[in-house]
């Protein structure tokens, strides 16, 4: 259920996503997520402009 909302506001363009760690060629050293990331993707969502304008409203 949660999924299938997320997927919405991501097809609605409120909110956007990053995945890291699966293409990272950084070295872990002075990384702030190397103590999580064991090069697993991680995604990470954010609001868009939309998504921020749309709660200000």
């Amino acid at each position: 259920m949660v999924e299938e909302a997320i997927a919405q506001l991501l097809r609605m363009g409120y909110m956007s996503v990053e995945e890291e760690g699966a293409t990272c060629n950084a070295s872990c050293k002075g990384c702030a997520f190397a103590n999580f990331c064991h090069k697993d993707v991680v995604k990470m969502y954010q609001l868009t402009d939309r998504g921020r304008a749309l709660l200000a409203s």
